[in-house]
């Protein structure tokens, strides 16, 4: 036991070693590359770290990149960084903070030819508007994303703003509407793309109409 004790200290001792080392490297390459690699950097870092749920080294990387990229008009990564702080804000539910950002990552996409993102930030931002409790002006903005991306065939928009909208109208208590967009969702062959809440949101539907079988089989699967 005291030899295999000692044996986890050493591995423990070479494995902070070389993360120190791999942390000096990465600060000495970003404070003498380019301006290009160092906003790269910052934001695979700001990435990376909120992925593993490190939101205040994320949110340092983010502004850190959102310097760069604002000097030299990087709109792109302006919206992406934007978008990784909406989406820490939206987790700590600082919801003003969350709307501030979804309005940033939009603006700055539309300035970009990405059709993607552009559609994916505008549905951003009417989701953060629904937890703003900007009721009208969520489902507005959720509506013509869902209408936009039917009409511009968007395989990858449009079962996210089915599900999106779906969820909207059951926070205001239309469970019957939010149900057509759901069960849509899925005749769509997009049943993959529903969550726990949906289920639920399809119990409390046919809770409505008093249902029971189905609010028991929906719940089972939530």
């Amino acid at each position: 036991k005291i030899r295999l004790l000692n044996m986890n200290k050493k591995v423990f001792a070479v494995v902070l070693v070389v993360l120190i080392i791999g942390m000096i490297i990465f600060y000495e390459n970003k404070r003498t590359c380019d301006d290009d690699t160092r906003m790269s950097l910052c934001y695979d870092s700001a990435l990376i770290n909120y992925d593993n749920g490190k939101f205040a080294q994320s949110v340092m990387c983010s502004l850190e990149a959102e310097e760069i990229a604002v000097k030299n008009g990087e709109y792109y990564y302006l919206g992406q960084l934007y978008r990784i702080l909406k989406n820490i804000y939206g987790k700590t539910y600082n919801v003003e903070e969350e709307l501030k950002y979804a309005k940033l990552s939009y603006s700055n996409f539309l300035k970009t030819d990405s059709v993607k993102w552009i559609n994916i930030s505008y549905m951003d931002l009417g989701t953060s508007y629904i937890n703003v409790g900007n009721y009208e002006k969520g489902l507005a903005i959720l509506k013509n994303a869902l209408s936009k991306a039917k009409i511009q065939c968007d395989t990858i928009c449009y079962p996210v703003a089915l599900r999106l909208y779906s969820e909207a109208l059951s926070v205001i208590g239309c469970y019957l509407e939010a149900k057509k967009y759901i069960l849509l969702l899925v005749e769509s062959g997009n049943g993959d793309y529903l969550k726990s809440r949906n289920y639920k949101d399809l119990a409390l539907a046919y809770k409505v109409i008093n249902e029971l079988d189905s609010v028991n089989y929906y719940l089972d699967l939530a």
